[in-house]
């Protein structure tokens, strides 16, 4: 498979955490965008800062609503000030989708969030 430039939001999560592991294994570079809320693993982040392949950025991507306009844009512009030479051209915007309408934030009580 060619190595693809990808960018995957809520990637310091549970199934974020392991998608991006399996991009680098495959070669991927990752752009990864997470707020770091109580489901980050940290420790997994700290592996992946000594791999040149992987960039972390500290954002909510809820604040910008559920639009994958705005988050393509705002990694974009990441990739601009951080002198990235290239963007992101796959996205994997898993969290995007598990918002309800209106929502801001995921609940771990509320089982339907």
């Amino acid at each position: 498979m060619k190595p693809r430039r990808i960018l995957v939001t809520g990637g310091a999560g549970f199934i974020g955490i392991n998608l991006v592991a399996l991009l680098l294994r495959q070669g991927h570079s990752v752009l990864n965008i997470d707020c770091l809320s109580y489901a980050a693993n940290l420790s997994a982040l700290d592996d992946f800062e000594k791999q040149p392949s992987h960039t972390f950025l500290k954002a909510d991507i809820c604040q910008l609503g559920v639009d994958q306009r705005k988050v393509n844009m705002l990694a974009r512009e990441y990739c601009d000030y951080a002198k990235r030479k290239y963007k992101p051209i796959i996205l994997s915007h898993h969290m995007l989708y598990g918002l309800k309408q209106g929502q801001e934030k995921m609940s771990k009580s509320d089982p339907d969030s």
